[in-house]
């Protein structure tokens, strides 16, 4: 019969868009925890967000080395379509601070200030003076002896650091005795010795007790030792005339 028909139709053809992976390079310093997974996600234009979907297919980080990491990411949409995404990871290295102190030694008495001389620095932060703490001090300048100081500090990454140093403290002197100069002698005064009388001798009662002749008693002694005197005499002479 020939009779002919014809009837168009619509065809729409939607697009399969691959999903994407957001995400991004990251640093940290070593140490830190390091969670992959934590602020990547994932979304597709038909299915919507897919960030479960996401799954890690390669990772070397090791937080706690400095170096520079990589971490790989795939996501597969529901049409099949798949992405992948490569960031990079640097660690950054995170040293302790350094206390820089060293042990001392006093002299009997001397004054002791246990911050004068000690610093302390960081690689990442560094000066970190003004942050040291005396944790311990039982130094006793009056006492000899041996003594410690213990100091810390802490960096702004939570790192401390702490570090004891050795005080002696000498003994107390002794004033020393000096010698006489050989050249100039030391005159030495000896004290007065004050000695008792000794107790007076007493004559016995017994004693004759002899008499200075008086004036008067002197001439008449006299008279008659001559007397006597003259009297001998001249019996001498009477016998030799005989």
């Amino acid at each position: 019969d020939g009779n002919e028909t014809e009837k168009t139709i619509t065809v729409t053809i939607l697009s399969n868009d691959a999903p994407v992976i957001h995400g991004q390079d990251i640093t940290f310093k070593a140490g830190k925890a390091f969670d992959p997974l934590a602020g990547v996600t994932a979304s597709d234009t038909e299915d919507g967000d897919i960030t479960s979907a996401i799954e890690v297919t390669a990772n070397d980080v090791n937080p706690d080395i400095a170096g520079v990491y990589h971490v790989t990411y795939s996501v597969t949409d529901s049409d099949g379509n798949t992405t992948e995404a490569t960031y990079t990871v640097t660690v950054l290295t995170n040293e302790k601070p350094v206390i820089h102190a060293t042990d001392q030694t006093l002299a009997y008495g001397q004054a002791f200030d246990p911050m004068a001389g000690v610093t302390a620095e960081d690689f990442e932060d560094g000066d970190l003076t003004g942050s040291i703490k005396i944790i311990s001090n039982d130094v006793n300048p009056l006492q000899a002896g041996i003594y410690h100081v213990t100091y810390s500090v802490t960096d702004a990454d939570g790192n401390e650091t702490q570090i004891t140093i050795t005080v002696l403290v000498g003994a107390q002197p002794v004033d020393p005795v000096i010698p006489a100069d050989p050249e100039t002698p030391m005159h030495v005064t000896p004290a007065p010795v004050q000695v008792a009388d000794p107790d007076p001798i007493v004559s016995s009662v017994s004693d004759p007790v002899q008499e200075l002749p008086k004036t008067g008693d002197t001439t008449t002694g006299n008279t008659i030792l001559f007397g006597g005197l003259f009297a001998a005499l001249g019996a001498f002479l009477l016998r030799r005339k005989k």
